[in-house]
């Protein structure tokens, strides 16, 4: 597994290439299947959730068609993760994996307008 540690200054440093590498870097790492992690450099705290977070934000400024996260699934997103403490584990599932199916649908979509017609 490939360890990433995020220094003070934001900057990511692949230990395994023994270079600085950027947000694009981390989306190829996940696009081509590589596993790692992503540690604070003082603390040593597993910052991969959060770091995959920002590849995605950053990703969705720079889309110029419809956004996966778009405000309505955010704020699903929000609700579902504010009621999951009161709910039961099957409804959380449950509503997890509707979002789910709602963002496979709109990568289905993105997948079927970027093939061109002939």
């Amino acid at each position: 597994m490939r360890v990433i540690q995020k220094y003070p200054n934001r900057r990511l440093y692949d230990k395994t290439e023994s270079r600085y590498i950027t947000l694009d870097d981390i989306r190829s790492l996940v696009l081509n299947g590589y596993e790692f992690a992503v540690h604070d450099q003082r603390s040593s705290t597993d910052i991969t959730r959060a770091t995959l977070l920002q590849v995605l934000t950053a990703g969705e400024e720079s889309a110029n068609s419809n956004p996966v996260l778009n405000c309505e699934f955010l704020k699903k997103a929000i609700r579902v993760q504010s009621a999951a403490d009161r709910r039961p584990m099957g409804q959380s599932i449950d509503l997890m994996k509707s979002l789910e199916s709602r963002s496979e649908s709109v990568a289905s979509t993105r997948e079927e307008v970027a093939v061109p017609a002939i």
